[in-house]
Formats: structure tokens, C-alpha cells, sequence
């Protein structure tokens, strides 16, 4: 039996329960909808299961007592010479020096009590700029696909921005730049790619946006940097960012098990055997159409010959 390796989703977490099992493959509240298939299985990806460790900066070493703080944040690295700035509720929760006092994000906070600012670009500096950065949990797989949703907010001063996700295969790379504070964005040096970016103008909006935005590398990615785009910003452009968690997309596979495969497809007659792409321990459970396989409960799973169809796994 040949095994058949297929790049499926990575759901976890978090499943939240009316009065349906969404892991028995039964209609259990009756409405017509089962596991998978009923709204009451919404998927959402838990914090601790991002690829981006600590994403909503819960995690604290210290309260931070002014600005520039960023190494409070457990795990979080201080991506450029220019530094962003780490807030949480038992510490400082805005922007204040000598000469600017920014306003505090709007409330509530997406996720608990802490988030980040930044700023990009400054009156004096349009090449000022500021990133926050952090070493993956996992690799991003090339030509994977990849989600990631974020929530970004201003304080009436920021305007529109084009929030940009940068990549880079060695963590090793992080921080970029030197000692240059107006070295810009990382591509401006080597070792890094222009991973995705999204606009956005949260002072528009007047409370914390949450766009999402699908990532397919073209290399392994094993450290990321957030921030704003390379072309200069003249003025005193401020944000914040929260609950930023980044995930495999779904990749559903259409599976015929009765078809005879020629030599450049394996030579084989199903059985087929399902792989999931993300070897690690935890809870599996394979779904058909949606519906929860009882006793699926397995890193893979062996199709029976005839029963075609859309096939995905959760972990938790």
C-alpha cells in the first residue's frame, strides 16, 4: 500500500459546543448538521497553537514602565534598531515622551491585556520605521498555504498603512538592520522576502480591525518581522497590533479510491493512506465530508476502496 501524503488543515482548538459533538460523526442537536458541517463546530484557532509563539503577548516578563520595551514580551524580539513599544494593563497602556502623547488603543482590547505599538515614519524621518519580530513554533513550509489573521488599531493620528509581513529562513536574521535607524524595512538587506501585506486605515474605522491574509511562501520561513511597508512614510504614523495568529489553511483533497493510478502516480489501487502533514502529538481526528470517521482518531488514515471524498483532520 502506497502512502499518499496530502497537505490538509491544522484545525484546533477551541471547537466551540452548543449541544453538538463536533468529534462523533451524529447529528446530536438535531438540526440537520453534523460535526463539521454545523456552525456550532466553529474551528478557531486557540492562541497557543499559532505558529507565532505568545501572539496576543499575554505572556509578560515584566510590566513595562515606559516606552521602547518590547523585550517585556516573552518571545517577542526586538526586530530593528528603531524600537516599538510593549503595553499591557499593569504597566504603561500609551505612547507619552517629552514632546507627543499619543491616545491608548480603542476599547476592549481584542485578547487579554497587552499589545504592541509602532511607529512608521516621523515627521523628521520618513525612513523611520518600526517592527516587532519573533522565531516560529514551526517552519512555514514553501508553497504552503498560510493564513494569518491580525487586529490593528490607531489612535486619530495614524492613517492608512500597509501592514507587511516579512519572512526569513534563519532566525538567526533577527534583528535586521545594525545600528541604523533609518535603515527601513528588512528587505532592504539580505536573507529576508516580502512575505504578504494588507491596507488598512484603522483611524477610518475608529475601533480595532481584523483583516486576514493568506501567506504562500516561496521558501521555508522560520522567523517572521510585522510591520510597515518599505516606501517612506513622512509623518507621525502610530498603530497598535493584537492577536496576531497564524495558521495552515485548509486544503481540502478530493480523494478517488477505486481509481487504477498509471506510473507517473504512483502505480497503485487504493487503499490509500492519509497523512497528516503535521507530525507532532496531540488529539487527531479524521472527518469525510465534514463528518467525524469514529475511530479515525490517528496521525493517518486508510481510505476504504469506494468511498470517495473530501477528507480533513483536527489536532488539539
Amino acid at each position: 500500500m502506497k502512502a499518499f501524503h496530502i497537505l490538509l488543515f491544522l484545525v484546533t482548538s477551541a471547537i466551540g459546543f452548543a449541544q453538538e459533538n463536533c468529534a462523533n460523526g451524529v447529528d446530536d442537536d438535531a438540526d440537520g448538521l453534523i460535526d463539521l458541517n454545523d456552525d456550532d463546530c466553529n474551528c478557531q484557532l486557540g492562541g497557543s497553537q499559532s505558529l507565532i509563539p505568545n501572539p496576543s503577548f499575554e505572556d509578560s516578563l515584566c510590566c513595562p514602565s515606559a516606552h521602547s520595551q518590547l523585550f517585556c514580551a516573552d518571545t517577542w524580539i526586538q526586530a530593528s534598531k528603531t524600537t516599538s513599544d510593549y503595553y499591557h494593563t499593569c504597566g504603561i497602556t500609551s505612547f507619552t515622551n517629552s514632546t507627543v502623547t499619543l491616545n491608548p488603543p480603542p476599547q476592549p482590547l481584542p485578547d487579554g491585556d497587552a499589545y504592541v505599538g509602532f511607529w512608521n515614519g516621523t515627521t523628521t524621518n520618513s525612513k523611520y520605521k518600526e517592527y516587532v519580530g519573533a522565531c516560529l513554533n514551526s517552519t512555514m513550509v514553501a508553497n504552503t498555504d498560510y493564513e494569518i489573521d491580525i487586529q490593528i488599531s490607531g489612535n486619530g493620528m495614524s492613517g492608512p498603512i500597509t501592514l507587511t509581513f516579512y519572512g526569513t529562513s534563519d532566525c538567526n536574521n533577527l534583528p535586521f538592520g545594525g545600528n541604523n535607524i533609518s535603515f527601513g524595512c528588512p528587505t532592504n538587506g539580505p536573507g529576508w522576502v516580502e512575505l504578504a501585506s494588507v491596507t488598512v486605515d484603522p483611524d477610518a474605522a475608529s475601533t480595532w480591525l481584523n483583516p486576514s491574509i493568506t501567506i504562500t511562501p516561496t521558501q521555508d520561513i522560520n522567523a517572521m518581522v510585522i510591520g510597515p511597508e518599505c516606501s517612506d512614510a513622512l509623518g507621525e504614523n502610530y498603530y497598535y497590533l493584537d492577536n496576531l495568529n497564524l495558521r495552515s489553511k485548509t486544503i481540502a483533497a478530493d480523494i478517488t479510491t477505486d481509481t487504477i493510478y498509471d506510473a507517473s502516480n504512483f502505480l497503485c489501487k487504493a487503499d490509500i493512506e492519509l497523512i497528516a502533514v503535521i507530525d507532532t502529538t496531540g488529539n487527531y481526528q479524521w472527518y469525510s465530508e465534514g463528518i467525524a470517521i469514529v475511530g479515525a482518531t490517528d496521525a493517518n488514515y486508510v481510505v476504504p476502496i469506494g468511498e470517495d471524498g473530501n477528507y480533513q483532520y483536527t489536532l488539539n
